[in-house]
């Protein structure tokens, strides 16, 4: 069973005696790992449902796979840091049995059988897409949706976890919920796994939050909207591990690793929806819809810097031609580079 134990509505769980440790140990033994509390969104007051919230995507014509490279690179390229090379990663790979315990007894101890993530925790061979960004500002701001967040304060935080429907504060930062929940959509789970490092007070800091999104349901009478989060629970929200304990259970399940200042976000996608369950062909419409979306990106000239964009299936990398070699893109190319040298006032 995904659930273990009673249903959690709160209070917070224990904390772990390796509350400084930093990487997952060689073996790993139940309570050794921080755990997270489940904390499903009660209804009230003109709230929307899971379901609503998933229809959100509505019906595009673009495919689920190029909607989820193109949104979640441009949400990436949004947070660039200026004068920092951007990296951005998907890497497709099977979790290890070591990973999935810990998914069970650490990360979703309870509330998973409201979710599909129940169904998609007991397949042996679990796949996740983790996606990573490297020189971006990461998931920074308030972790409140609650309070008032000052005009010039950043609130990617809450805007990426908590907030459906709302309007970005920046131009091009996606909008009303249509690039938030595709990661949501691209999972059989309908969850997934936060890792952000994020400048907090002059201070770099781990966050590490997990949110799903299903049905609505009932426990006890009580109505729940269908929208689930795993973090540190409190009796009327979440907020997510941060510090030391967050990085310890992001290394224990991401492949990714930040250097000691580096900022960043990486996602989980748990269980993503795969062409015909193969993930070979998978890779090739990552690669293609790269191709298709990001091409701009990846022309470098002596004033724009290339995006450093990888893609790996089960650690290996699957190169990505450069857009100037494949026909047709080439001619698209040249006009960039055209363009780009006339607004430099190079005739």
């Amino acid at each position: 069973s995904a659930t273990t134990g009673s249903e959690r509505l709160g209070p917070r769980g224990s904390v772990s005696p390796a509350e400084h440790a930093v990487d997952m140990p060689t073996t790993y033994a139940p309570g050794l790992l921080p755990e997270l509390d489940w904390y499903p969104k009660p209804y009230g007051p003109g709230d929307i449902d899971g379901s609503g919230a998933l229809n959100l995507l509505g019906a595009p014509s673009v495919d689920l796979t190029e909607l989820l490279v193109r949104e979640t690179a441009q949400n990436s390229w949004d947070a660039k840091l200026e004068y920092t090379a951007l990296r951005f990663g998907m890497h497709l790979r099977t979790l290890t049995e070591q990973q999935r315990d810990i998914m069970l007894r650490s990360v979703v101890r309870s509330g998973a059988d409201h979710l599909p993530l129940s169904d998609s925790l007991t397949k042996v061979d679990l796949r996740v897409l983790e996606i990573s960004d490297h020189g971006t500002c990461g998931l920074n701001g308030p972790t409140r949706n609650d309070i008032h967040i000052p005009e010039g304060v950043p609130r990617n935080y809450v805007d990426l976890i908590l907030n459906v429907g709302a309007r970005p504060d920046r131009l091009g930062a996606g909008t009303y919920g249509f690039g938030k929940t595709v990661a949501y959509t691209s999972s059989q789970a309908r969850t997934v796994v936060y890792w952000s490092r994020c400048w907090v007070d002059s201070v770099i800091e781990d966050r590490f939050v997990v949110s799903g999104i299903g049905e609505n349901f009932d426990i006890g009478g009580k109505r729940f909207t269908g929208r689930h989060w795993w973090g540190r629970a409190t009796d009327d929200r979440v907020e997510p591990m941060a510090g030391n304990q967050a990085r310890t259970l992001a290394h224990a399940l991401f492949s990714s690793r930040y250097e000691a200042d580096e900022t960043g976000t990486s996602i989980l996608i748990i269980d993503p929806v795969l062409e015909q369950d193969d993930p070979a062909k998978y890779m090739i419409g990552l690669r293609n819809a790269i191709l298709t979306h990001l091409w701009p990106k990846l022309v470098e000239d002596p004033d724009h810097t290339r995006m450093q964009i990888e893609l790996k299936l089960e650690g290996e990398i699957h190169p990505i031609p450069d857009p100037n070699s494949v026909p047709v893109l080439s001619p698209f190319v040249e006009c960039l580079r055209a363009l780009r040298a006339k607004q430099q006032g190079d005739d």
